[in-house]
C-alpha cells in the first residue's frame, strides 16, 4: 500500500511538471488545499485533528514533504473522502491554484522559509512551565511561613501562653524549608537546562505571545489588588480593616486583644502578599517564557559567568554552537556572534559588570537580612513590617544593577 502511494505521488509530480491538462488534480497539495478550504478549516485546526504541528501541514501544502500513511487515513475521515480523492483527486474536478480566491482567503497563511524547523526540540515549554510553578510556590511558601508564625503566635497569646513559644519558630522554619526545597532544585534545574540547551529558537506564534501578555496583565492587576487588600487588613482594629478581628480577639482575651489582632492582621496581610508574589512570579515567568530571546539572554549570562570563573576563552565556551545559534545568542546585544574580537570584548565587559553587581547585591541583601531579623525578634524594637527589609533590599539591588550597567565600561 505504501509503495503504491509513493508511485501515485510520483505520478502527480510528473503530471505537474509536464503541465497536465486541466480537469485532473495533479498534486496532493492542491487536493489538501481544496478540501481544507471547502471545510473552512485552518492549518492549526487540521493539525490538531491529525495530531501534528501546524508547520507540518504547511510543509504538505507547499510540496516540501508528504504525510505518512496513518496521517492520510486520518485525513480521509476528517474530510469524508477516499484515499484516491485525497491523493489523486476526483477526475473532472478543476485544480485549485494559488490564485484561486478560496485559497487566497483561506483562514491561515503559509509559514516563512525555515519556520518548520522552529519547534520545541528540547522540551523548553514543559521545563519553563515547571520552573514557573516551583519558583512561584517556593517564594510564596517562605512568606506564608512568616504568616503562619504570626498566626501561631496569636493562637498562643489568646490561650494565655508566652509569645516565646517554640511552635512559632517551627511554623516559620517549616515555611522556609518548603520554599527552599522548591526554589533550590528549580534554580539548579534551570541552570542545568541553560547549560545543556544554551540556544532555543523561537517557536511561539504571535497568538501565543498575545495570550501570555493578557495573562500577565491579569496577574499584575490581581497581585496589586491583593497587596492593597493586605494593606487594608493590616489595621489592628482602629478603623475598618480588622475591626472584626479585634472584636473577636477582645472576646477571647481582653487584656491581649490588641496584640492578638496585630499578629492576625499582619498574618493576613502577609498571606495576601504571598498570593500577590505568586501572581507576579508565575505570570512573569510564563510571559517571559514565550519571549525566547529572554531565555537566550539568560543563557548568555550563564556562559559569561562560567567563562570568567573557569578562565576560559569565549571561543572554548561557544565551540559547540553553530554559526546560526551563535548569532541567535548575541542578537539581543546587537553584535556579530561569529566575530571573535567582538565576542571577546563583550565577554570581558559583561563579566566585569556581573562581578560588581553580584558583590553589591550580596552586601545589600546581607544588610537587609540583618535588619529584618533584628526587627522580627525585637532588637531594638519589634515591628510587624519587618519583612519590608527584604523588599527594600530587593529594590536597592535593582537600582545598584542599573547604575553598575550604566557606569561600568
Amino acid at each position: 500500500m505504501t509503495s503504491e502511494l509513493i508511485e501515485r505521488f510520483a505520478a502527480c509530480d510528473t503530471l505537474a511538471a509536464a503541465g497536465s491538462v486541466k480537469g485532473v488534480v495533479v498534486s496532493f497539495r492542491d487536493n489538501l488545499l481544496r478540501l481544507r478550504t471547502e471545510h473552512n478549516m485552518t492549518q492549526e485546526q487540521l493539525a490538531s485533528l491529525i495530531g501534528v504541528s501546524r508547520q507540518s501541514v504547511a510543509k504538505w501544502e507547499s510540496d516540501r514533504s508528504y504525510p505518512e500513511m496513518d496521517k492520510l487515513i486520518k485525513m480521509t475521515g476528517i474530510f469524508d473522502c477516499t484515499l484516491d480523492d485525497l491523493v489523486m483527486g476526483p477526475m473532472g474536478h478543476d485544480a485549485i491554484d494559488d490564485r484561486d480566491p478560496r485559497v487566497l482567503n483561506a483562514p491561515t497563511a503559509a509559514p516563512a522559509d525555515g519556520e518548520e524547523e522552529a519547534t520545541d526540540k528540547h522540551g523548553y515549554d514543559t521545563h519553563m512551565r515547571s520552573y514557573a510553578k516551583r519558583m512561584a510556590w517556593g517564594v510564596a511558601s517562605i512568606i506564608l511561613g512568616v504568616a503562619c508564625m504570626l498566626f501561631v503566635e496569636a493562637f498562643f497569646v489568646a490561650r494565655g501562653s508566652s509569645t516565646d513559644n517554640p511552635f512559632t519558630l517551627i511554623a516559620l522554619f517549616a515555611g522556609i524549608a518548603i520554599g527552599l526545597l522548591l526554589i533550590i532544585p528549580a534554580v539548579m534545574g534551570h541552570t542545568s537546562f541553560l547549560r545543556e540547551h544554551p540556544v532555543v529558537k523561537d517557536f511561539y506564534s504571535a497568538e501565543q505571545k498575545r495570550k501570555a501578555g493578557e495573562r500577565l496583565a491579569v496577574g499584575l492587576v490581581a497581585g496589586v489588588a491583593l497587596i492593597f487588600l493586605g494593606i487594608v487588613l493590616a489595621d489592628p482594629g482602629e478603623g475598618d480593616g480588622t475591626a472584626l478581628i479585634y472584636s473577636i480577639a477582645r472576646s477571647l482575651s481582653p487584656d491581649s486583644a490588641y496584640l492578638i489582632a496585630s499578629s492576625v492582621g499582619a498574618g493576613v496581610t502577609l498571606t495576601c502578599i504571598a498570593a500577590a508574589v505568586w501572581c507576579f512570579i508565575y505570570f512573569g515567568i510564563m510571559h517571559s517564557r514565550v519571549h525566547v530571546r529572554n531565555y537566550n539572554d539568560d543563557s548568555l549570562n550563564e556562559i559569561v559567568d562560567a567563562c570568567g570563573k573557569a578562565r576560559l576563552a569565549p571561543e572554548e565556551m561557544l565551540s559547540q554552537l553553530s554559526p546560526e545559534e551563535r548569532q541567535l545568542l548575541f542578537d539581543p546585544e546587537g553584535i556579530d556572534g561569529n566575530d571573535a574580537d567582538q565576542v571577546g570584548a563583550y565577554f570581558k565587559t559583561r563579566y566585569r559588570k556581573g562581578k560588581f553587581a553580584g558583590t553589591a547585591c550580596s552586601i545589600i541583601m546581607i544588610l537587609a537580612t540583618m535588619a529584618g531579623l533584628c526587627l522580627m525578634f525585637g532588637f531594638p524594637v519589634y515591628s510587624s513590617v519587618f519583612w519590608m527589609a527584604w523588599v527594600v533590599g530587593g529594590l536597592l539591588c535593582a537600582i545598584a544593577c542599573v547604575v553598575i550597567n550604566a557606569v561600568v565600561k
